[in-house]
């Protein structure tokens, strides 16, 4: 949700506002644009969605006003703002939201942090082609999962499109209520703005309190604004406020684009390999591990249990975009900041030149026990 301020409504929450309405203009030599986002036409949208609307049109940077009806519509809308030449450089989006709930409201459906969550949408991938391929091997009707496995594949097209439209340094604003407040708020907006930013960086930016749409309507406010929150709007501007946290979005390097999207959870059998001092544990012991890993570009954190460790893909060429799609394999080294007993993590992950190790990914591990001996295990793993 968001509410609109006094003077001309009801004031939602104080706190900082974002007046942009100050700033340069889109420079039209360079193709550089801007693009806000509603829920509704200023016909039929409540008070608030009307007065988002009227703040729009009234900030300069922002050239084109779109209404999508969902999430796929509103990525074809921003494929197409970057056709011609063109690169969006300033986006807002506005929609009710709020903390418990993290989203974004579209004009008949919802942006959910699914449809921004690129390991959500691999796992889902995954999911249905399994039941595809189990229902082809027992001559069952394979359309239902055959729809599910083409709308996922598009999905994660679409979201990795996304940052091919987006400007260099670009600025997103997510103008909705309260969707930076919470853990899960936070890696919406993250997940979001990496789709946005990731191929040329930039800032997105969201609130984590309700925000408030404000209309400067007389001189006195006016003047009560430039003494006491040092801003210098002219009466009859549109502001909204809110508690705005940035999220700043680093380029991805050539290097990185080069390394394969690992993050998530993996799960398998580990055995035991080497044994070197006094144990109780044996050569040839099996365990079931799960592992959790994190990525931001090539570095790497896992977590296995109480464990956790940080490290890098190789330098390389054999790495790509997504497990599975030309590569053969890459390896990552983790030996930094261990926690636990683990002291090392030697990865290899595997692409669509291997066979029946496509997507698979081999770890072995080195643990030191509490009094000094030194376990190697590993093992083959796969997507949870």
């Amino acid at each position: 949700m968001y509410a609109i301020s006094n003077w001309l409504f009801t004031v939602c929450c104080l706190a900082p506002s974002l007046l942009v309405s100050a700033v340069t203009p889109p420079d039209e030599s360079t193709k550089k644009v801007g693009v806000g986002i509603v829920a509704h036409p200023l016909e039929t949208g409540d008070e608030v969605e009307k007065a988002m609307y009227t703040w729009m049109g009234q900030t300069p940077q922002i050239e084109h006003i779109f209404i999508p009806d969902n999430p796929q519509h509103l990525f074809e809308l921003l494929r197409k703002v970057g056709m011609n030449n063109k690169q969006i450089k300033f986006l807002v989006l506005a929609g009710h939201g709020s903390a418990q709930t993290p989203s974004i409201n579209l004009h008949r459906d919802v942006l959910w942090p699914t449809d921004v969550d690129p390991v959500y949408l691999k796992q889902q991938l995954k999911l249905y082609q399994k039941i595809l391929k189990a229902r082809q091997a027992k001559n069952r009707d394979t359309r239902r999962a055959q729809k599910e496995v083409d709308t996922y594949k598009r999905k994660l097209q679409d979201l990795e499109s996304l940052s091919e439209v987006m400007a260099e340094n670009a600025t997103v604003i997510l103008v909705n209520c309260s969707t930076a407040r919470t853990d899960a708020g936070r890696q919406f907006v993250q997940n979001f703005g990496n789709a946005l930013l990731s191929k040329r960086g930039g800032t997105i930016i969201a609130s984590r309190e309700d925000v408030a749409v404000e209309q400067i309507d007389s001189r006195l406010e006016l003047l009560n604004r430039m003494l006491f929150n040092w801003e210098y709007p002219t009466p009859g501007d549109i502001l909204v406020a809110g508690d705005w946290q940035h999220f700043p979005i680093a380029a991805k390097t050539a290097e990185a684009a080069r390394c394969p999207d690992i993050a998530g959870a993996w799960v398998g059998e580990l055995y035991v390999k080497e044994v070197s001092g006094s144990t109780n544990i044996r050569t040839g012991q099996k365990r079931r591990a799960s592992f959790a890993i994190t990525q931001d570009q090539c570095n790497l954190v896992l977590k296995f249990g109480n464990n956790e460790i940080s490290g890098d893909f190789k330098p390389g060429e054999t790495a790509a975009p997504d497990v599975g799609e030309r590569l053969q394999r890459a390896e990552a080294l983790l030996s930094k900041s261990p926690t636990g007993a683990l002291t090392k993590a030697e990865l290899v992950i595997y692409g669509s030149d291997s066979g029946a190790l496509k997507g698979k990914m081999e770890v072995t591990i080195e643990q030191r026990s509490a009094n000094g001996a030194l376990i190697v295990s590993g093992g083959r793993l796969s997507r949870e």
